[in-house]
């Protein structure tokens, strides 16, 4: 990537205006007498946290979550681009002058789509970063996986470091829920032109304050002929409503010189809370009551769907969360709709309640709409893992209704 020197730095975060928006909001956030957020920053040690952050805090933390990102290169990619849809002209600002300092060519495409953007501040930000991009950019590729800092995970015992890596063993994992077990599935394929033998996958971490493992953490396929595949499957007891954080594994195998190899195994970031919810059948009174001196989050999201289809999605993933819906309702005035959707639910083993609003609004014929994302609950710890849980699930169905 080439070198940037300060006046260039300085441009890609907006220039002008658009600059001096974003020191007097950096001010803002660092008053000397108010260092909570600053807290907040050097909370934010993983790229996941950092991800979460930036799509679902307050407006302060969200601008500190897209500058942190920058650290992360590429693997920030698709974050940063989504952060071009933030309600707060300041952090989409921000988020342009930090997917120019990327110097990755291949996100111009995002930042022009963004081009008709009602803020001039943003405009202009926008605008530079692409010319910039233009001129000294490079075609980047995605980056492996960062592997962030370990938090209250699990961590065990890690055997001797193999000295050569294969990328031609491939090695994908995923989560399924049942009742109260986490099931964690890893899949070894060998697209290699030699045999595979004694393929081991240990787990090296997981979120231990909710899940305790059933069973060893080694298991083995015996060998797999070139083009094989083979899967192995550990199960989780779930503990808690929430569970939050990654599963670790490492992947070796011998190759046919009988060198030991590792394979890259990457991590498996697993987010739940509605599995672990109940329905909560309460009327629309007692969802009032319930209101009264719980903890309380909200959130506000830019979504490219039109406000109506974007209700449907909401009512569909309401039935699909576990939650009792409380409220489904949705009207049209002129040329603006609206729609409501709240359900309500209650954790298998705290009792813990959690109570969800979304709400959809937007021009009835147009391709953009605001997503609120309201929740309440008698445990604060829920409440970022709930909303951001929501968010995923609606951006994927969003997705796959394009």
């Amino acid at each position: 990537m080439a070198e940037k020197d300060e006046r260039t730095l300085t441009q890609a975060l907006g220039g002008g205006e658009a600059l001096r928006g974003l020191k007097k909001a950096m001010k803002r956030i660092f008053k000397p007498e108010e260092d909570l957020l600053q807290k907040t920053l050097s909370q934010i040690t993983s790229i996941q946290a950092c991800k979460d952050a930036a799509l679902t805090g307050e407006e302060d933390v969200r601008l500190l979550a897209v500058c942190r990102l920058g650290d992360f290169g590429s693997e920030a990619r698709e974050t940063l681009e989504l952060s071009l849809n933030d309600g707060s002209p300041v952090v989409r600002v921000a988020a342009a002058g930090v997917i120019a300092n990327l110097g990755n060519k291949n996100t111009v495409t995002a930042l022009e789509n963004h081009l008709a953007d009602n803020d001039e501040n943003v405009r202009e930000a926008l605008e530079f970063s692409i010319g910039w991009l233009e001129a000294h950019g490079e075609n980047v590729p995605y980056a492996e996986n960062v592997r962030p800092t370990i938090d209250e995970a699990e961590i065990l015992e890690v055997e001797s470091t193999p000295t050569r890596t294969s990328d031609d063993v491939i090695v994908s994992s995923g989560v399924s829920i049942s009742d109260n077990v986490l099931e964690f599935r890893v899949t070894v394929t060998n697209e290699s032109e030699e045999l595979a033998t004694d393929v081991t996958i240990t787990l090296l971490s997981y979120p231990a304050d909710s899940l305790q493992l059933l069973g060893e953490k080694t298991q083995t396929i015996e060998s797999l002929k070139p083009g094989a595949r083979g899967t192995r499957m550990f199960s989780f007891e779930i503990g808690s409503e929430a569970i939050e954080g990654e599963i670790i594994t490492s992947v070796t195998f011998y190759d046919s010189s009988f060198d030991k190899v590792t394979a890259k195994a990457g991590n498996c970031f697993v987010r739940s809370l509605y599995s672990q919810l109940r329905p909560l059948e309460i009327s629309l009174d007692e969802f009032s009551d319930m209101r009264k001196g719980r903890a309380y989050w909200n959130r506000e999201h830019v979504v490219e769907a039109t406000p109506k289809s974007l209700f449907k999605l909401t009512e569909d993933i309401l039935k699909r969360k576990n939650l009792h819906p409380l409220r489904v309702e949705s009207e049209k005035k002129e040329d603006m709709f609206m729609g409501v959707v709240v359900g309500a639910g209650m954790g298998r083993y705290t009792s813990a309640k959690v109570a969800v609003t979304l709400t959809s609004v937007g021009h009835a014929k147009g391709d953009l709409s605001k997503l609120r994302i309201d929740v309440i609950s008698d445990s604060s710890e829920l409440l970022q893992i709930a909303a951001s849980e929501l968010f995923e699930s609606l951006q994927i169905a969003i997705g796959a209704d394009k």
